[in-house]
């Protein structure tokens, strides 16, 4: 909840709008019409209420997300803007396979070649998601450790 709470004031602060719980409908509402202008999905905005709503309950207020109005918006743009279903697909071993074969003819040299294949191998059987073994910039040199779950021994020491 601390996130959508701090998305919240800083909005209601900016907006020039009192921080103070109850948080008023036409407030809640003015930060929905900005969080759809940034772009957010429904889903996510419906996320950001529930979490709002579960902090003003828990100090004792109403429920911000519960209100008619509030409800009809996000059910509008739910119908103005369907969730679009996620259009990526998982690694088989056959585009795998293929992805390898393609290499040689597409990379500038031989060890360009090797890198890609090795990577392409060790993400697709150690199950990693690209940004777990990829630098997020260029200039990113930072390395940053997994921590062990608790109670597991490492394998090399």
């Amino acid at each position: 909840w601390e996130m959508p709470w701090s998305t919240l004031a800083s909005f209601l602060e900016n907006a020039g709008l009192p921080t103070a719980f109850p948080i008023p409908e036409a407030s809640v509402l003015r930060f929905l019409t900005e969080l759809q202008d940034r772009g957010m999905s429904v889903r996510s905005m419906r996320i950001q209420m529930a979490a709002l709503s579960f902090f003003s309950k828990s100090l004792g207020f109403g429920d911000p997300g519960a209100s008619f109005l509030v409800r009809r918006l996000l059910a509008g743009w739910e119908r103005l803007f369907p969730h679009q279903p996620d259009g990526r697909r998982p690694i088989t071993l056959t585009l795998l396979s293929s992805l390898c074969s393609q290499l040689r003819s597409t990379c500038s040299s031989e060890y360009e070649a090797i890198m890609f294949k090795t990577a392409f191998v060790l993400a697709f059987f150690g199950a990693f998601c690209s940004s777990e073994f990829l630098a997020a910039s260029q200039s990113d040199t930072s390395c940053k450790e997994t921590p062990m779950p608790r109670g597991q021994k490492p394998l090399f020491s």
